[in-house]
């Protein structure tokens, strides 16, 4: 993979994590909250962009709002750890020649996946929010959405259903 090609990537799936963590932290922030770290986290303060507002993690996101939107934890999980790998390890594994170290095999084939799953989580998030908004206004049959809608409420519901034995629901 030339350099040229591995920065594409290695921006565009930068990109695409914040953007799964911004729609994340958006969910968040209209969902009841009584948990300490977000109970100051309103849609109005997330909105405003005040980054001193926004002090949780992306783990600390998944840990509250995995089982609340009938998440996989395990899927969240897996997301969030290629996601610090990118963030916090990736050098270290792919140019740091490190003998006996840890090497990450396909560079290029694991950024494109990643970028891959940030588009599925995004599609699920999408599915989950516009099924809330029917929800919400009591107009499920009212409320016509178009193909693009509909197909991620589909991704969300499939996630849902795939992974309710792994859900917790108390």
């Amino acid at each position: 993979m030339t350099d040229e090609i591995e920065c594409t990537l290695l921006g565009l799936a930068l990109l695409m994590a914040q953007k799964v963590e911004f729609a994340l932290y958006g969910i968040v922030a209209h969902i009841s909250i009584k948990d300490k770290k977000f109970k100051n986290l309103t849609p109005e303060t997330f909105l405003r962009g005040d980054l001193s507002n926004l002090k949780a993690t992306l783990g600390q996101l998944k840990n509250y709002a995995g089982e609340k939107l009938l998440l996989s934890n395990n899927d969240l999980q897996d997301f969030v750890d290629k996601r610090n790998l990118i963030v916090h390890n990736y050098w270290r594994l792919t140019k740091a020649n490190i003998k006996n170290g840890e090497e990450l095999p396909d560079p290029e084939q694991f950024l494109r996946n990643f970028i891959d799953e940030c588009q599925r989580w995004m599609n699920i998030f999408n599915g989950y929010v516009k099924m809330l908004m029917q929800r919400m206004e009591n107009r499920t049959n009212e409320i016509s959405f178009g193909e693009k809608e509909r197909q991620e409420i589909e991704v969300y519901i499939d996630h849902v259903y795939k992974n309710m034995q792994n859900i917790n629901v108390d």
